[in-house]
């Protein structure tokens, strides 16, 4: 499974759906793991573009 975060055109009007979601995931426990940030992140091209300009 793919997790897809979209970036938003106009990032001050994010939707009411967009911001509970993005708090909730941003404060999973397992997320907050930095191996399985590395991990998981890179494996399901979560990080996009900002991971590419590294």
């Amino acid at each position: 499974m793919r997790f897809i975060i979209h970036i938003n055109p106009t990032p001050n009007k994010l939707s009411a759906t967009t911001i509970p979601f993005h708090q909730a995931f941003m404060n999973n426990d397992v997320f907050k793991s930095a191996q399985f940030n590395t991990k998981f992140l890179e494996e399901n091209e979560v990080l996009g573009v900002a991971e590419k300009v590294k």
